[in-house]
């Protein structure tokens, strides 16, 4: 099965109520079929103009303003199954599939990653969840881990486990735990990171800690579990499920995470030996439908592991 994400040519004139709003968010409202990174892509491909002139995707749009958004190829999402997905799954029940998600793997097809997702894995193992869920790219999807991290996610087989499920992370009621190896030493052995979110004017794909009153309340947790020479292993809980929120929170207290290539501070060397971001979905827990607790545990990859063995020598 494939969607066409095909767009036609489309002119719009701004009303009133919609001054003073910037034109990727605008665009993305409107069009909700089509993600706002995707119109930050059609606009630095200079295939988005307002009044016929080039702009930027934080432009403020005025009232009467003509946007012309050219017609663009269309990009073939797959939601076939994929049999060269290996899943590694930690528990399977009427109800739930619990995976350990590898650390490079996106989850669901997008524009951006139309194929080879671990959503095209699922669907050969158990095709009838393509039916499940409240989007047709998203079948099963309650939460997501982003493409560079690894650790559990848990897929809904049916419709009343995904309501079940997203239910309980809308009231924050989930469990989850992570395992994220940080630059230098914390002054506190635990605390909380109780900072707004979002996405950064100038750096649109990055994320970035907001003043109060602006952007979405993120509350992050932190517990040092041992200590190196340059180093922190932490175990961090969220409150929240913000874009980036460990990896914004953990870079704005001065502690980015080891092998993060997004947010990370320019006098620190990369990380040698490690070609991934050293953070690990761990533990997860939450209610199943019979009101019982359902709890997983997975330990770290032998490649995050063995870059603890060698921080040993150092």
């Amino acid at each position: 099965m494939f969607y066409n994400t095909n767009m036609k040519k489309e002119t719009i004139t701004i009303e009133p109520k919609d001054k003073g709003k910037r034109l990727d968010k605008l665009l993305a409202k409107k069009f909700p079929n089509y993600s706002r990174s995707h119109f930050q892509k059609l606009i630095k491909e200079a295939k988005v103009s307002v009044n016929a002139q080039k702009i930027a995707a934080h432009t403020l749009l005025k009232e009467n303003d003509k946007v012309t958004i050219e017609p663009v190829e269309p990009i073939k999402i797959s939601l076939n199954p994929d049999s060269s997905i290996k899943l590694d799954i930690v528990f399977e029940d009427q109800d739930f599939l619990i995976i350990n998600k590898p650390a490079g793997m996106v989850v669901h097809p997008s524009q951006s990653n139309p194929e080879h997702t671990l959503v095209n894995g699922i669907l050969v193992h158990n095709p009838s969840i393509a039916l499940v869920g409240d989007n047709a790219l998203r079948p099963g999807i309650v939460h997501r881990l982003d493409k560079e991290v690894s650790g559990l996610i848990a897929v809904a087989k049916n419709q009343l486990s995904f309501l079940h499920l997203k239910e309980q992370f809308l009231k924050r009621t989930i469990n989850k735990k992570y395992l994220a190896l940080v630059y230098g030493k914390l002054n506190q052995a635990e605390g909380k990171i109780d900072l707004s979110i979002g996405r950064s004017k100038r750096k649109p794909f990055r994320m970035s800690v907001k003043q109060k009153g602006e952007g979405k309340s993120a509350l992050t947790y932190y517990r040092v579990l041992k200590e190196y020479r340059y180093y922190s292993l932490l175990e961090i809980k969220t409150k929240t499920g913000r874009t980036h929120q460990i990896r914004v929170h953990l870079f704005s207290f001065g502690h980015p995470i080891v092998g993060d290539k997004i947010y990370q501070i320019k006098s620190i060397k990369p990380a040698k030996d490690l070609d991934r971001i050293f953070l690990h979905a761990s533990f997860l827990q939450f209610t199943g439908i019979q009101g019982e607790i359902k709890r997983f545990q997975v330990d770290l990859s032998s490649e995050l592991k063995n870059y603890l063995i060698k921080l040993k020598g150092c």
